[in-house]
């Protein structure tokens, strides 16, 4: 799994071209759109970033690989139909989780589940939590006991320095998001080993983009290595959003349509700090019933965006 970088929300006027000692570049679009392009980040950066985020874990990729597809599947069953002929959004997931080599069972639990199967139904749900520092964590956790999965995580928040939360007290700290996640249709990997992406490809994104009616959109990488390209917008204009961008460019293929959370309010912690909440969410997502956390620290390499470059 590639290392990511942090991202911060950036404000992007036409006076700015480039910005000094942070992770991002941005590029300008239109006063309407902000697009993020990530860049590597520097070795020694700090002893933390060093240690974490140059490990490769594959089995724990593909963990939560598997509950992201389950989600996704119980979804578009509950939104459609079980009958992949009828519902276009199920097949195309269940190819995905084909491609990703998810058992069989896995899959049918979860579209059995979709349909509301009374003997083994699964629940998504966000659980709130402060971790070291008083930074915010979001858990999204996917679960046929939510119950065990509370206690689990109240458990592990307990022992490293963290706090269950609840009544919004957290959850106000973030906004919910709409994003709909294409397939990185101008991404070959025989061209673009380094410098990606281009001005060029930059271009065209940003023009998509604003055709779209996206308010942000950046680059970025999934667990199993799949380039993307994510588009952000209100929730409720996901549908307007997906099919702008299928209308304008015909290779576009609609990877996911979700709901995410980004951070409003940053909590500054200190290296110590930083390190105990790595050590913390990397526990949480070894969970097997959380499929994400979300956090705010600042300039931490979180899930929150998953933000990717390999310059």
């Amino acid at each position: 799994m590639a290392a990511v970088v942090g991202r911060k929300a950036l404000k992007i006027t036409p006076a700015i071209s480039t910005l000094t000692n942070q992770n991002l570049r941005p590029t300008l679009c239109s006063s309407k759109v902000n697009l993020f392009i990530i860049m590597k980040r520097m070795a020694g950066h700090s002893h933390w970033a060093n240690i974490k985020f140059k490990k490769a874990h594959i089995d724990f990729a593909r963990s939560k690989l598997f509950g992201r597809l389950t989600a996704e599947i119980m979804t578009a069953v509950r939104e459609g139909a079980a009958d992949v002929s009828l519902n276009p959004r199920l097949e195309a997931v269940i190819e995905r989780a084909k491609a990703a080599n998810m058992p069989k069972s896995n899959i049918e639990n979860a579209i059995k589940s979709g349909q509301g199967n009374k003997d083994n139904p699964l629940s998504q749900f966000l659980l709130e939590a402060r971790g070291p520092g008083a930074c915010g964590l979001l858990i999204d956790i996917v679960t046929t006991n939510k119950v065990r999965a509370k206690i689990d995580v109240a458990s592990i928040l307990k022992r490293n320095g963290g706090t269950m939360k609840e009544g919004g007290s957290v959850l106000f700290q973030f906004e919910s998001k709409g994003v709909v996640t294409i397939e990185d249709y101008l991404y070959k990997e025989d061209l673009h080993k380094g410098g990606y992406p281009d001005d060029d490809i930059v271009d065209k994104v940003e023009e998509l983009a604003i055709e779209a009616g996206a308010e942000d959109v950046y680059f970025t990488q999934l667990e199993d290595e799949k380039q993307v390209i994510k588009f952000v917008c209100s929730f409720k204009e996901i549908k307007k959003v997906s099919d702008g961008i299928l209308s304008t460019e015909e290779k576009c293929i609609i990877h996911c349509n979700g709901l995410e959370y980004f951070p409003k309010a940053m909590a500054t912690l200190t290296e110590p700090q930083v390190e105990k909440a790595d050590k913390l969410i990397d526990l949480i997502l070894n969970n097997p019933d959380v499929i994400q956390v979300y956090d705010n620290i600042k300039d931490y390499p979180s899930s929150t965006c998953k933000l990717f470059a390999d310059l």
